[in-house]
């Protein structure tokens, strides 16, 4: 497989958990996650507190973008 931007595990990762994309969100702290999302065709949660700052994640184009675990958790189980 491909590394990361390429779409490759995150869609392999769906196929042997029998989900779609409207059913995945890929949580990542990076730029280099928000890109894989977007490859992957799938919902994209990025977290402030990893490897990146909320800066380099917002300029990838995070538009979600959680600073703690608990809002995290808050923003998945928004419905």
């Amino acid at each position: 497989r491909r590394r990361k931007p390429a779409p490759d595990s995150v869609l392999e990762a769906m196929r042997q958990l029998g989900v779609t994309r409207a059913e995945t969100v890929y949580i990542g702290d990076s730029d280099v996650d928000v890109e894989t999302a977007r490859n992957a065709g799938v919902a994209c949660c990025a977290v402030s507190w990893g490897f990146r700052s909320r800066e380099t994640i917002t300029a990838a184009g995070a538009t979600v973008i959680a600073d703690d675990a608990p809002a995290l958790t808050r923003l998945l189980l928004e419905e």
